[in-house]
This record gives C-alpha cells, sequence and structure tokens, in this order.
C-alpha cells in the first residue's frame, strides 16, 4: 500500500481540487479527497440560514486533510483525530475508484451520514485509506458528509423563517446535488446513488427519501441501527429543547411573537461559536410540517411508501452500548428491571396492566432470562429490543407490503477486544450499536482493534453485500454471496444473520416485538 507524492486533480464546477493517490494491499489503484466544500461557510450573517452555493475559486485548492468538525457535544469514544470543531463545517470527502485515462466505466455512488443524536460525530472517525481498502477497491465511490449539529442545524422557534428549521436536513440537500453535480469527475454515476446512514444518522436518510425535494436525488437506502423512529419528535418537544438551551445561556424573554423570535435569532446570532458547544444530555431532530418535511401529522407521512430498495437492520446485543450510559440499570434490584419496563411500556403507548400480546410475550421472555440468572442480559437486551430493534419493526409495519424490496440483516459477530470497555462493567458479550461499522468501514470507529481472520472474513462478505446492493438494489448480485440473502414478504421477515457462519432466518430479531 502506498501514497504517492502528486496527487490527482480534478476540476469541478466551483474550481479545482488536489487530492491523493493510494494504492490498496490488493493492488486496485484508488484516490481520495479531504475536506472538499460543498456550500460557503455558515458563519456571520449565514449562521441559521441554508446552504449558500459557493463561488468559484481560482487556484487549486488542496484537499488533503480533513476539514473541522461540526460544533458539537463531546463523545469520549469517537476517535476524533485531534481534528478541532468550527462552526465553518460544510465539507464532505470522496474515496474511489483510479480509472485509467481511457477508462469511462462509472461507480456507482455511497453518501454516508454519520450518527451522533444529531449532537456530534463526524466523518473524521470513519477513516480513509481503510475506505479505499473495503469499500472502494470493490467498485464504489463513497463520499462522507458533514452538517450542521446540535442547535446550529435544529434550532426551532415554533416559527417557519426564523429561522429555517431543519437546517442540518437543507445542508445533506445541498451536498446530494453536489453530488449529482460533480460526482462523474470522480467516476461515480449520479443516477446511481446509495444514501447510507448509521442511528441518526439513518434517521436523516429517511428523511431525505420522505422530502419531495430531495427524494429523487436517491436511489436505494441503507439504514443501519436506526430509522427516522428513534429520533421522531414533534415540534413541540424540539421547541422545549430550544428553549431549554437559551435559558441555559441566559435569555429569559420567552414572548410567543414574531418580533421576538427575530430578536432571539439577532441574540443567537451576536454569540461565539462554543457557545453552541453542547453541556447538557439531549437529544435533537428534524420536525414535519415544514417546507422541507411538509406534512400535516405523523399519519400523513406515515401513508408515503419509500419507492426505492432498502437494506437495514442492527446489532444482536444493542443495548450493551446504551446500557453502559446507564449503568444503574444494571444493580442487582428487580425495581429498576420494573420501572424500566414501564417505561418502556408508558413509551410505546401501552397500558401497564392491560399490555399486548406481544408485550405480555416480551415479559415472560425477559422474566425467563432473570429467573435464569441472567438478569444483566434480559435489561441488556430490553433496552436494545425497545430503542431499536422496535422500530425496526414499526418500519416493516409500514412498508413490508411495498413492491421495492426490503433486506433485513441481524449482525452477530464481535471481537472480544472491541468490547474492552465492558470490563468491570458486565460479563454479558455481544455485537452493540455501531460495532457492524468496523465490518463496512475497516476501522472501529471508537475503541480501535486489530482484526481477526473472522473479522477479515466478515467485513469482506458484508462489503461485499453493501457494494452489490449500492449496484443493483439486491445485496445478491453481481457478485454472488456465501448465503443467499432473501428479502422480507407480507408474511416473512427474512433476515440474514452476519458472522463468521453467516445463515437465514424467517424472523427478525427471532420474533421478538412489543407491538
Amino acid at each position: 500500500m502506498a501514497i504517492r507524492a502528486q496527487g490527482p486533480i480534478i476540476d469541478l464546477k466551483d474550481g479545482k481540487i488536489e487530492g491523493k493517490f493510494y494504492h490498496t494491499k490488493k493492488g486496485v489503484e484508488t484516490q481520495y479527497f479531504l475536506g472538499v466544500p460543498y456550500a460557503k461557510p455558515p458563519i456571520g450573517n449565514l449562521r441559521f440560514q441554508k446552504p449558500v452555493p459557493l463561488d468559484r475559486w481560482h487556484d487549486v485548492k488542496v484537499c488533503r486533510k480533513f476539514a473541522p468538525r461540526a460544533i458539537q457535544k463531546n463523545d469520549p469514544f469517537e476517535q476524533n483525530g485531534g481534528i478541532p470543531d468550527s462552526e465553518n463545517c460544510l465539507y464532505l470527502n470522496i474515496f474511489g475508484p483510479q480509472n485509467a485515462s481511457n477508462n469511462k466505466k462509472l461507480y456507482p455512488v455511497i453518501m454516508f451520514i454519520h450518527g451522533g443524536s444529531c449532537v456530534n460525530g463526524s466523518p473524521v472517525a470513519y477513516g480513509d485509506t481503510n475506505i479505499c481498502e473495503t469499500l472502494c477497491s470493490q467498485g464504489a465511490v463513497v463520499v462522507t458528509v458533514q452538517y450542521r449539529l446540535g442547535f446550529l442545524g435544529l434550532l426551532y422557534l415554533d416559527d417557519e423563517t426564523t429561522p429555517t428549521p431543519n437546517l442540518c436536513m437543507w445542508d445533506l440537500k445541498a451536498a446530494l446535488e453536489w453530488i449529482h453535480e460533480n460526482i462523474e469527475n470522480f467516476h461515480g454515476d449520479k443516477d446511481n446513488v446509495t444514501v447510507m446512514g448509521h442511528s441518526s444518522g439513518s434517521a436523516l436518510v429517511e428523511f431525505l427519501c420522505l422530502s419531495p425535494l430531495t427524494k429523487d436525488l436517491i436511489h436505494r437506502a441503507i439504514l443501519l441501527s436506526g430509522n427516522r423512529f428513534i429520533i421522531q419528535f414533534t415540534k413541540k418537544i424540539l421547541r422545549e429543547r430550544c428553549m431549554q438551551f437559551l435559558k441555559s445561556i441566559g435569555w429569559e424573554d420567552f414572548y410567543e411573537t414574531k418580533e421576538n423570535h427575530q430578536k432571539i435569532l439577532d441574540f443567537l446570532k451576536g454569540l461565539k461559536a462554543n457557545d453552541f458547544r453542547m453541556n447538557f444530555d439531549v437529544d435533537l431532530a428534524p420536525v414535519i410540517g415544514t417546507e422541507f418535511l411538509p406534512y400535516k401529522n405523523l399519519k400523513e407521512m406515515q401513508e408515503v411508501q419509500l419507492n426505492i430498495p432498502v437494506l437495514m437492520g442492527a446489532s444482536q446485543f444493542e443495548g450493551l452500548l446504551f446500557a453502559y450510559f446507564a449503568k444503574s440499570s444494571l444493580e442487582d434490584n428487580d425495581i429498576k428491571y420494573k420501572a424500566l419496563l414501564e417505561t418502556v411500556s408508558n413509551s410505546l403507548g401501552l397500558e401497564v396492566n392491560l399490555k399486548t400480546k406481544n408485550f405480555h410475550k416480551m415479559h415472560q421472555y425477559y422474566d425467563r432470562l432473570i429467573r435464569e440468572g441472567q438478569r444483566e442480559r434480559a435489561i441488556i437486551e430490553l433496552i436494545g429490543d425497545w430503542v431499536v430493534h422496535e422500530n425496526v419493526w414499526k418500519f416493516l409495519d409500514l412498508h413490508s407490503t411495498s413492491p421495492n424490496p426490503i433486506f433485513l440483516y441481524n449482525f452477530e459477530h464481535f471481537n472480544e477486544k472491541s468490547l474492552v470497555f465492558l470490563e468491570g462493567y458486565t460479563k454479558v458479550r455481544g455485537s452493540t450499536h455501531g460495532i457492524e461499522l468496523a465490518y463496512i468501514f475497516g476501522k472501529s470507529t471508537h475503541l480501535p482493534f486489530e482484526f481477526s481472520e473472522d473479522d477479515q472474513k466478515v467485513s469482506e462478505l458484508f462489503a461485499q453485500a453493501i457494494i452489490n446492493f449500492s449496484t443493483t438494489g439486491d445485496p445478491n448480485v453481481p457478485r454472488a454471496l456465501s448465503c443467499k440473502w432473501k428479502h422480507v414478504t407480507s408474511s416473512e421477515t427474512w433476515t440474514c444473520c452476519l458472522g463468521s457462519e453467516t445463515r437465514m432466518e424467517q424472523e427478525y430479531n427471532r420474533g421478538k416485538r412489543f407491538i
């Protein structure tokens, strides 16, 4: 593997950029470009504005380093490479095969949206040359995108113009449009774009697919460990969280008038960028009933079908990571379990003492684990089933009869070395939230670990399935997998269980669901 000193120079609509060549371990010639701007910096008068197109530059812009990450709440686990954060964050990174001058072949494009509850995260964690090794070497152009986070990207004052709601979604729209206009310069096919996201990033992918402003720019979707249900908010909830932020920075005038909203906006425009770095625990999300998502209510949006193929799923023990941040839930007493079960019941809109048949079966399942001395596992599974797996079921309830195929996975493989953070916390082991990303990108996004032979085998299979799906809408072709991946039907939720011995199961998550 080697990086050549002289890099590729590409002439874009906005100007020339220079990147890097990279020779993979398997001898594939690739190229990549880091920190490529796709809109003007959203600073000064452009703070809280929709992204503005770039002016053309005349020199060659060197794009060989990651741009600053978006202003955000710090994630102690994330590998950010020491890259600082900044309000000037509207950049993307492109990785792809390097064609010979006479080779006009175009490759499928994968645009990746990182997760982080819309308050943290960046493409830096997903690496650079490793993407060339795992995805580009198999024939794909990959674009990783930054967007505004926190209240800079999702401020909402119950007003359609002060400021424009869902600014982070407008950023992603601008990135999609940039891809549509420029990606053929990188041997990417603008008419074959798959948008892939993880966790809250998957929710943003689904919102892009549902928006009349962007859905025609997307040809397939990959939803990793999430969909819109994991961060779906009402306007009221988002506004309350914005008010909480305003109070935390000293604003006290909360009159409900458009004039006062403008005063708030003027006040916020005068703050330093660092004042938007979040110092309290809160998730954010886009809202409907807006220009970007013009649905009157959730019911109206739920009636909209995604008219594209979808590949989606989650890790087997999603709750391991979430329970880590709520360690008290694993204390050795039954009260915590009952309180958690009641919280789940209430969040799903169920009567605690008048549960559905499925909820009753779930309760019995967790109770059996507890009686067998597996209380920690019961709580960890309960959290994962509630936070992630149940939302996969909700998606299937809405879309399983779609004429476009849905391919499900359950990621079961794990390397003990990837779970060192669990030492002294729980004896439960298994694949957890985000672990599949290491096998797609060839690099752990959080705690680094060395790949074993089995890890490499699983990585090659999953990456190939994603390349196949991005190419044809079917993970089985053009290059056959070791296991035939069946799609969901109206009666069977066929699931590919990804591990060192990959297999198909007839029900998603062993049929475990609450509703």
